[in-house]
């Protein structure tokens, strides 16, 4: 059997972790600025969550996960265009349908979903950067309980001052995610900012509104796919969580890879600069 070009392995790896930063990255932000647990309240425009003390960030956030308003959670992070906020409140009734799902689990599986989350939390270190992908097991753990060791390990983070306008968000007195995470002043409050800034991220972000369009398309694509799935554990066709996990990557992972492509695409005729290989 031929073997693939040296090349061609070098690039599918560089282009496989990035595919794996995108969405490392929000997860990361979501995680350690915010944080989330079951719940599943529709998304009603009006109801914006604010923070107008940064000392009260995290207990903010877990007000929010502790009322059941998972969908909420992306008011707390920037948006810098309309298109950008759009993309943050798909991803706010994806988080919804993920919690959704955490409790469907729960309920129909409850050993497996304890022991996983239990498992999960032990081995996540939220201080390191994000640089692999979930294993198997902590992709389950995911389904079961998405971002619980923040609820869990809430007293670790701390909000630090760097400026009046600015403070950072610490993980055991440490930079969260090993670049840190910060927290700035806006007309809509205290909400984190998405270091575009660093190397990798701003050729990542999208950039016009059609980039945006196809990035809102990932985040539906995760609505759905956590949705139908809820509904497949409830009514018995899902046999574990490890199934669970199995019909997640079946369910997503095609319609991904084709946004993800689009999304090349898109970059590729929008401009030279920071262009995704």
């Amino acid at each position: 059997m031929a073997q693939p070009h040296p090349g061609r392995r070098r690039r599918d790896s560089r282009s496989s972790g990035r595919a794996w930063a995108v969405g490392g990255l929000a997860v990361a932000l979501l995680a350690v600025g915010v944080g989330f647990f079951a719940g599943r309240s529709p998304t009603r425009a009006g109801e914006r969550a604010r923070v107008d003390d940064p000392e009260r960030f995290v207990a903010v956030a877990l007000e929010l996960i502790e009322t059941g308003r998972p969908e909420r959670l992306t008011d707390l992070i920037h948006a810098e265009s309309p298109e950008m906020r759009a993309v943050l409140d798909g991803l706010g009734r994806a988080l919804a349908s993920a919690a959704d799902l955490a409790e469907a689990l729960a309920e129909r599986f409850p050993d497996e979903s304890s022991r996983l989350a239990a498992s999960a939390f032990e081995r996540w270190d939220a201080r390191r950067p994000m640089r692999d992908g979930p294993t198997g097991d902590t992709f389950a753990a995911i389904l079961v309980d998405p971002f619980g060791w923040v609820r869990n390990g809430a007293d670790r983070l701390a909000v630090e001052p760097l400026s009046d306008d600015a403070r950072a968000i610490t993980i055991d007195g440490a930079p969260a995610l090993g670049v840190g995470l910060v927290v700035r002043r806006f007309d809509a409050g205290w909400q984190i900012v998405i270091p575009s800034g660093l190397p990798g991220v701003g050729a990542i972000l999208p950039r016009s509104p059609e980039e945006w369009r196809i990035a809102g398309s990932m985040a539906a694509v995760l609505e759905n796919a956590l949705r139908d799935l809820a509904r497949e554990v409830r009514s018995g066709r899902v046999r574990s969580v490890e199934d669970a996990a199995r019909r997640a990557g079946e369910m997503a992972w095609g319609p991904l890879v084709m946004t993800w492509i689009a999304y090349q695409r898109a970059r590729e005729i929008s401009g030279g600069a920071g262009q995704v290989r």
